[in-house]
């Protein structure tokens, strides 16, 4: 018997003195609506499908992705 499961994988960018080397953008926060974010690109699926876009508001933190 085969069976097929989906494990959800998280990554997080932030840390101690990690958001200092990221760049920003100006992205609005979901969460509070800021218009600065700091951003990385990360392939997190195949390397035939587009990079994942990810995000950390610099005002809130609050941590987002755009596939």
């Amino acid at each position: 018997m085969t069976t097929n499961t989906q494990q959800e994988r998280t990554l997080t960018i932030r840390g101690d003195d990690t958001e200092r080397g990221l760049p920003t953008t100006d992205v609005p926060c979901p969460d509070c609506n800021h218009d600065e974010a700091y951003w990385d690109i990360k392939q997190l699926r195949s390397s035939d499908e587009a990079p994942t876009e990810l995000y950390i508001c610099t005002d809130c933190g609050y941590q987002w992705r755009r596939d």
